[in-house]
């Protein structure tokens, strides 16, 4: 099994100073002229969106697994810019790749990466024989300068992690100064004009649901309960795709219920992950997609016709 777990890191020389203002102990992993990289002591107290508006500055939050490779969801004064994961999945379509080279281009008009970075991602993606081998050698933060790559586990005890940095271990203790004036970004900029992105995982998980919005609740877990199988994990990984590394097992106990016609089991289950990810796609116009079911045209037209129009 390989490594599992997160890194934080804020771009700008006068990070590890600028990181007092943030009101955690972080421990300082590595800095460079552009990057400094750091990890929260006590995950559970860190919200990246807001360690950003604190910060007044871009975040990256890179969340690496074994299993699934590496998710870099990018932050900048409070604000999700967006996030791109790769190696991604076999059966990602065509707008998953179009939303990464969007993304892409984004980051780099925003001075979040230079020309010659995204030039290399993109060489790196088309090359999808070896994608999966250089994403899980940590191919996508070596292309980003990153000073720290080695994922840090979110689970364990402050003496735990601590027996786990390098050496020597720089501690900053935050909450008793302000950060240092910082050159706004064009991403800063645009970020603290626009509304937060709610590819969400950051905010606080949703509460309450419309009627119409219960509707597509009811579909989700009507498929799942009636309509999936084993041959078609179409759903199953946009699921994980929008969930943090650390909660997507999530999506495999759902299954799990599944497989036990556990249908109460599947409704807590489908509801507390969509309540995580519901601005992360029109989940509506996901659940009408043909390509969810697998088999002949009748099957398909079956479940068509649960559909209400």
């Amino acid at each position: 099994m390989g490594d599992r777990g997160h890194t934080v890191h804020l771009l700008g020389g006068d990070g590890a100073a600028a990181l007092s203002a943030l009101s955690l102990k972080v421990a300082v992993l590595g800095e460079s002229e552009r990057w400094t990289s750091f990890v929260p002591v006590l995950s559970a107290a860190f919200d990246p969106a807001d360690a950003s508006r604190v910060l007044d500055g871009v975040l990256l939050h890179v969340w690496f697994d074994d299993d699934h490779g590496v998710t870099v969801r990018v932050y900048a004064s409070g604000a999700l810019v967006g996030e791109i994961s790769l190696p991604g999945n076999d059966d990602d379509d065509d707008d998953v790749t179009s939303q990464n080279l969007e993304l892409l281009e984004k980051l780099e008009h925003l001075e979040i990466l230079s020309k010659a970075e995204r030039t290399a991602l993109l060489k790196h993606m088309a090359d999808t024989d070896e994608l999966r081998a250089w994403t899980m050698g940590h191919g996508v933060e070596t292309v980003l300068g990153l000073p720290f790559a080695k994922p840090l586990p979110t689970d364990v005890s402050e003496e735990s992690l601590l027996s786990l940095l390098p050496e020597p271990v720089k501690l900053i203790d935050g909450g008793s100064a302000a950060p240092p004036s910082r050159k706004k970004s064009a991403a800063t900029s645009l970020a603290a004009r626009g509304p937060v992105d709610a590819l969400t995982g950051e905010r606080a998980p949703k509460t309450s649901w419309s009627q119409e919005e219960r509707q597509t609740l009811a579909l989700h877990c009507s498929y799942w309960a009636d309509v999936w199988s084993m041959n078609n994990f179409r759903l199953y990984n946009c699921y994980k795709k929008h969930l943090h590394a650390a909660d997507r097992p999530d999506v495999d106990r759902l299954c799990d219920a599944v497989g036990r016609g556990d249908s109460a089991a599947i409704q807590k289950s489908v509801e507390s992950i969509l309540a995580r990810i519901w601005g992360a796609e029109e989940w509506d116009k996901v659940i009408r997609d043909p390509k969810l079911v697998d088999g002949d045209d009748d099957e398909w037209s079956a479940w068509r016709a649960r559909l209400p129009h």
